[in-house]
């Protein structure tokens, strides 16, 4: 199922996760109408989406990140897939931080003409800089709720990313090896951010990725798990 959830500034971090969940709840819900196993949803998403399938799996029952109208709900998920989401929003502040033309624009202000360069923008999404509140970059980094009963998780992502730090992903998966979480972590070697969406019916890494997903998948319908 394709999932669609709100962006800003309709909503903040915390309605896109709802949104997320909401979804969960919705697949489990109808589960018999569309011959799905409730027990076999794996989440899954590419950049932002795949940061917000990391935040939502990782936070089932975590208060602050579910809304009140599912605090009773089961919103786990048996897997997750993430190619090249955002792990950890402070590493990528300070890796990057803000360009010089963007860094004058008010956090608040709207965009209408955003472009690519504010893509990045956390600060708007979170409501300031990592040292203005620190509280909000780790709840919205998939990186802090990590435990030994996360899901299984495959990471996917280029080396070369310019988004998203590749040492927050590896961070990300040291810690759920660490925590005992079956985890898969794949690395493509000169290779950027939304790879698999460039010419992916012959570009090696996309197919290789695409192949990744399928085998992650076929895992994840095991009657062992």
């Amino acid at each position: 199922m394709g999932v669609a959830y709100r962006l800003v500034p309709e909503v903040n971090i915390y309605g896109m996760t709802g949104d997320v969940k909401r979804a969960i709840a919705w697949m489990k819900e109808n589960a018999d109408r569309y011959r799905v196993d409730p027990e076999k949803i794996v989440l899954g998403g590419s950049s932002a989406g795949g940061h917000l399938a990391l935040l939502a799996g990782y936070t089932p029952e975590n208060p602050e990140l579910t809304p009140e109208d599912l605090k009773d709900v089961d919103l786990s998920v048996c897997g997750i897939v993430s190619l090249y989401g955002s792990t950890d929003l402070v590493l990528g502040y300070k890796t990057y931080g803000l360009p010089p033309d963007l860094a004058l624009v008010p956090i608040g202000t709207i965009i209408e003409d955003k472009g690519v360069s504010f893509a990045g923008r956390v600060d708007i999404l979170l409501g300031g800089l990592p040292d203005q509140v620190p509280e909000m970059y780790q709840l919205a980094s998939p990186t802090t709720h990590v435990q030994s009963s996360s899901p299984p998780t495959l990471l996917i992502q280029g080396y070369r990313d310019f988004i998203v730090p590749i040492e927050g992903t590896l961070d990300l998966y040291a810690k759920l090896v660490e925590s005992g979480v079956p985890a898969i972590n794949v690395v493509f070697p000169r290779v950027d951010h939304i790879f698999d969406l460039i010419l992916p019916q012959i570009s090696p890494p996309a197919q290789s990725a695409m192949y990744d997903v399928d085998r992650f998948l076929a895992f994840m319908t095991s009657k062992d798990l």
